[in-house]
């Protein structure tokens, strides 16, 4: 067996693909893109997602529930290509964009909220209210 000596560079960029590869859906043109950044964490009352949504309008980001799973898609068509322009690099990319978390019966999908602002999405979802435990008397015969 020889054992290859990787640089930490290498390193970060093999994981950097591993699960980019693992985890991504989203291709155009057969190029695979980094999916859309986010942050999660817990408040009292619920849980806040808040994605970087770069040049997104509201109407180009939909959010659906449905039997426990938020998916987040954004769309952004393409602009119309000028001729004229003599590109050396053109790194924005357009197309659909898509993530899905599992809300694990975790969160009151009635009770979900969204804003865009200044690029971000905050997305609000308050916890769904605990069933107290009943306590009941079972007699032994």
């Amino acid at each position: 067996m020889n054992l290859v000596r990787k640089s930490p560079h290498q390193l970060h960029h093999f994981f950097d693909d591993f699960f980019h590869d693992a985890f991504s859906t989203n291709e155009i043109s057969n190029q695979k893109i980094s999916p859309i950044k986010i942050d999660l964490y817990e408040e009292a009352d619920g849980y806040i997602l808040e994605a970087e949504m770069p040049g997104f309008k509201n109407d180009e980001v939909k959010i659906e529930v449905k039997d426990g799973i938020l998916k987040l898609e954004a769309e952004k068509n393409i602009e119309e290509e000028k001729k004229e322009k003599n590109y050396f690099y053109k790194e924005r990319r357009y197309g659909k964009f898509q993530r899905t978390f599992h809300l694990q019966n975790l969160v009151d999908e009635e009770k979900i909220g969204a804003k865009l602002k200044d690029g971000i999405l905050r997305v609000e979802m308050h916890k769904k209210e605990e069933k107290k435990a009943r306590g009941v008397t079972v007699t032994v015969d």
